[in-house]
């Protein structure tokens, strides 16, 4: 049970809509998003390997601090090699699967957590 303030999202990415599997899709968990010092985040991502994972470097990366523009930038490069999806999925293009997740991992970071470019 978590007893401080947090935001929770899901996202599902398709190409076309009504596809029922989705290309990539990510949960987010943020706990404390209004105190730097205290926030945590957590992050799961999924049809980008053979089950759902968290990507546990990046939560580390991206908890107990003010994020900038910076920060966003690197933990791009991180979701990319942290990620391998199969090259094999008809649903999309493993280039597309990471940029997706990048980008909208970023923007709702961005607009929650309310970083400036």
């Amino acid at each position: 049970l978590i007893k401080e303030k947090y935001i929770c999202f899901s996202y599902k990415i398709s190409r076309s809509k009504g596809m029922d599997l989705p290309s990539a899709n990510f949960s987010i968990l943020i706990i404390n998003p209004e105190k730097p010092e205290k926030r945590v985040i957590k992050l799961a991502v999924g049809s980008v390997y053979k089950i759902p994972f968290r990507l546990k470097k990046v939560e580390e990366f991206l908890s107990y601090k003010e994020l900038t523009f910076e920060h966003l930038k690197e933990m791009q490069n991180l979701i990319k090699t942290s990620i391998s999806p199969r090259s094999s999925s008809v649903r999309a293009s493993p280039d597309f699967k990471k940029e997706i997740l990048v980008y909208r991992v970023s923007k709702f970071l961005q607009e929650n957590l309310n970083i400036k470019t």
